[in-house]
């Protein structure tokens, strides 16, 4: 219900509204948003004196906003002893291939 009276609030949602054409999901809206996001951040980097440099500065800062977290699966760090197929294994797969 909040979300569906922000995305009303915003002047597209408002016009929308005014226009009443068909409804539009909110993952809709939101990747329209994130679209132009986009367009507008390659605009920004064409007008740069330096985009290079301001593409690495983005690339740093992203790499770091956005870490790997650590898994919490019951399987993280164990040992998992040889990674070879088991003798049974082996003679099955030599019964289907052959």
């Amino acid at each position: 219900m909040l979300q569906d009276h922000c995305r009303n609030r915003s002047p597209v949602g408002r016009v929308r509204l005014e226009n009443k054409p068909p409804a539009v999901t909110l993952l809709a809206y939101l990747g329209e948003f994130r679209w132009n996001r986009s367009l507008a951040l390659a605009q920004r980097l064409l007008i740069v004196e330096n985009p290079i440099e301001k593409l690495e500065q983005l690339s740093q800062t992203l790499t770091e906003v956005f870490q790997l977290a650590p898994s919490n699966k019951p399987m993280n760090h164990r040992e998992l002893g040889k990674l070879e197929p088991s003798e049974s294994l082996k003679y099955k797969g030599q019964v289907v291939c052959a």
